[in-house]
C-alpha cells in the first residue's frame, strides 16, 4: 500500500510538472503549421499577383455567421492575372464592437500600406483569397536606400522535410530588395503563362 501511494505521488508530480512546462511553452506556439513556399511556389499556386495599396478593410459575417474581413486594394502593377482597378479579397477573422477573431499565421493589413500580394481564385464570394495566409504578403517599404519587401513569418510554424526526419521550425522575417522580388515573380509568371 505504501509503495503504491509513493508511485501515485510520483506520477502526480510528473503530470503536474509536465502541465506546468506546457503552460509555459504553449503561449509561444503558433497554431498554424504550413509548408514553406518560396517565391516560385507562391506564383505557381496563385492566380493573381499584384503590387497594390490597401484602400479599405470591412468587417462582416459570412453566411455561417463567422467573422470575416474584406480587404480592398488598388493595384499599381499586375504581375500575374488580369488587370483591375480594384481587387477585394477575403480573410477569416476580424473585429467588431462585440467580437474579435484572429487566424494565427494570417497576414495583417492597414489602410494605406503597400504590398506585393499573392492571391488565388475561389468559387465563393468575393472570389479571391490569399494564396498561403501570411506567406502571401510582402510589405513594401520605401526609403533613401531603395525599396524593400518584407515577409513577416513570425506567427507561422513551418513543416520542413529536408530528406531526414520532418521538423517543425520557426523562420525569421524575410527582407529582399523590391526590384529583386519583382524580377523573380515576373520570370516565374512568364514561364507559367507560356506553359498554358
Amino acid at each position: 500500500m505504501k509503495g503504491s501511494l509513493k508511485f501515485i505521488r510520483r506520477k502526480t508530480l510528473f503530470v503536474a510538472a509536465l502541465l506546468s512546462l506546457f503552460m509555459l511553452v504553449a503561449p509561444n506556439l503558433s497554431a498554424t503549421v504550413m509548408k514553406y513556399l518560396g517565391v516560385a511556389d507562391l506564383v505557381e499556386a496563385s492566380d493573381v499577383v499584384v503590387v497594390a495599396k490597401v484602400q479599405k478593410k470591412e468587417f462582416s459575417t459570412d453566411k455561417n455567421g463567422d467573422l470575416v474581413t474584406n480587404v480592398t486594394v488598388v493595384p499599381s502593377r499586375t504581375l500575374l492575372g488580369e488587370e483591375a482597378k480594384t481587387l477585394t479579397f477575403q480573410q477569416w477573422g476580424g473585429e467588431t464592437e462585440l467580437k474579435q477573431s484572429k487566424v494565427p499565421g494570417d497576414a495583417r493589413f492597414e489602410v494605406g500600406e503597400e504590398a506585393v500580394l499573392f492571391l488565388r481564385k475561389a468559387d465563393m464570394e468575393p472570389g479571391l483569397f490569399l494564396t498561403a495566409l501570411g506567406q502571401s504578403k510582402y510589405q513594401i517599404s520605401r526609403g533613401d536606400g531603395g525599396a524593400t519587401a518584407t515577409r513577416e513569418l513570425d506567427d507561422i510554424s513551418f513543416l520542413r522535410d529536408g530528406g531526414g526526419p520532418t521538423k517543425i521550425e520557426h523562420l525569421p522575417s524575410e527582407v529582399v530588395k523590391l526590384d529583386t522580388l519583382l524580377s523573380q515573380i515576373e520570370t516565374v509568371a512568364k514561364a507559367k503563362k507560356e506553359a498554358k
